[in-house]
């Protein structure tokens, strides 16, 4: 392998000139160089430098000791898979191979295969497939890198970077018994029932007014018709972490009241969210959507009350900007999560709670839009029909939905024999759990609505992550 191929897939992947890679974006580098080694292999690889972190010496040592697959390689692999040898693949043949056959795809990554259909014609033509991967591989071979990679400076900006973080935090550390005297004197102002305020408040939350009267007691609240649905707020999904959005109808005039609160890991019970979350209410307006009432804050708790709340369909979605950031660095030693191709109980128990938290109604299933949020974390992309289609008929469901032991039977499949610790962990890390499989880099939330008169609210129904929703609640 070329010096300067090395050095251009290097600083494609690392623009600022950081010293070092993650394990993902290494993975991406050797990618851009048209390797395309098994995760098996390559994690076989990361595991002999033993770091977490990777220079461009490690990546150099890596890239060389993966052989390049050939154009005779992969016109094999497919002839392999191609059932009538008539040198085209349908969806269907692509869907069950890909999914079940050697190193199983994500469905994420299976649509991205079947994007190549180019015409729309059901089926890929292998060999322009194989032509046009080769003629790629050789154009990024002939590109020609950046300016050189100067390591010093990369490693002075770390330091840096370090050293303002160091400041940050032992200021953070310096008021926080301000902050916590603070606390004190607002809780004496409040009387909590339940974890949620019940003095008559006025203020504003961004934009829009708080509530402006008494909050019900849990006692008035017995009598009211309750809603009880589970969220999840994953780091990843949109430049503000968000929650699923949860859609309804308001058929006649009621006092719409509602709470959210993070919910605790069963993995990490004693980890609390440090920031706020917020909750916006918005009606449908000429094709848009107008908020029209703003979460209260107090403590891990939010709440909303409408009173008179008007006809017409509504959106709930929670968002929170300062209480998930992503992990800079995945330390610590990893758990054990499959012992000869068993999954364990961590994993078991994790893959339960990500099913709980896609199950936003608490129905005991997921049907596909609730499918499509849990791939819009992994995978970037929603559920395809095809994709749809194979799970439902491969695996436990009811009433074409999957069921719990569906959602974990999938995750199932996908490990044997040969499936090392740190190949099991890459999907759960997509799931938003660290090593030790504390859950980081995302909130689980427990969110209630109560309807004074019962029947007003009609049509509750979940979809998927929308960036295009956060922002419109976002600007108003």
């Amino acid at each position: 392998m070329e010096e300067k191929s090395l050095r251009t897939a290097w600083m494609a992947l690392n623009p600022r000139k950081h010293p070092t890679l993650s394990k993902d974006a290494l993975l991406d580098a050797i990618y851009f160089l048209g390797l395309n080694p098994s995760l098996k292999r390559f994690g076989e690889l990361i595991d002999e430098i033993g770091e977490i972190q990777f220079t461009f010496d490690h990546f150099k040592s890596i890239a060389k000791k993966i052989t390049p697959t050939t154009s005779d390689e992969m016109l094999d692999a497919f002839r392999a898979i191609d059932v009538n040898k008539d040198g085209l693949l349908s969806r269907a043949e692509l869907v069950q191979s890909l999914l079940n056959f050697g190193e199983k795809l994500t469905e994420g990554e299976v649509l991205d295969v079947l994007e190549f259909d180019v015409d729309n014609s059901g089926a890929m033509d292998y060999q322009e497939f194989c032509n046009m991967c080769f003629e790629i591989q050789e154009q990024m071979h002939e590109m020609v890198p950046p300016e050189d990679i100067s390591l010093a400076e990369a490693a002075e900006e770390q330091q840096k970077i370090k050293m303002e973080k160091e400041e940050q935090e032992e200021n953070e550390s310096r008021g926080k018994h301000d902050d916590d005297a603070s606390e004190r004197n607002k809780a004496s102002d409040v009387l909590e029932v339940n974890n949620v305020p019940t003095k008559s408040t006025a203020g504003t939350v961004g934009k829009h007014s708080f509530l402006n009267t008494r909050i019900p007691k849990p006692s008035e609240l017995k009598s009211w018709h309750k809603h009880a649905l589970r969220l999840r707020m994953p780091v990843n999904v949109t430049p503000i972490p968000s929650t699923q959005i949860i859609h309804f109808t308001i058929k006649q005039t009621t006092t719409f009241f509602l709470t959210v609160k993070a919910t605790p890991s069963a993995l990490s019970p004693s980890r609390k969210p440090k920031g706020e979350i917020q909750c916006f209410l918005a009606k449908k307006h000429m094709g848009s959507y107008k908020v029209v009432q703003s979460s209260q804050p107090h403590k891990n708790v939010f709440c909303i009350l409408k009173e008179a709340i008007e006809t017409g369909d509504y959106v709930v979605v929670c968002v929170s900007v300062d209480a998930l950031n992503k992990r800079k660095i995945n330390r610590g030693k990893l758990v054990e999560l499959i012992d000869d191709g068993t999954l364990q109980e961590k994993g078991i128990t994790a893959l339960e709670e990500t099913f709980q938290s896609l199950d936003c109604l608490q129905k005991g299933s997921l049907n596909q839009e609730e499918y499509s949020a849990h791939m819009v974390q992994t995978d970037g992309e929603k559920c395809d029909e095809d994709v749809w289609d194979y799970i439902i008929e491969n695996f436990p469901s009811r009433n074409k939905e999957l069921t719990k032991e569906g959602f974990v039977a999938c995750y199932n499949q996908l490990f044997d024999e040969e499936t090392t610790n740190t190949d099991a962990y890459e999907h759960f890390e997509g799931l938003g759990y660290n090593r030790q499989m504390v859950l980081d880099e995302c909130l689980l939330l427990a969110l209630n609505i109560y309807e004074k008169d019962e029947e007003s609210i009609t049509n509750l129904d979940v979809s998927s992550y929308d960036e295009t929703m956060v922002d419109i609640m976002m600007k108003q």
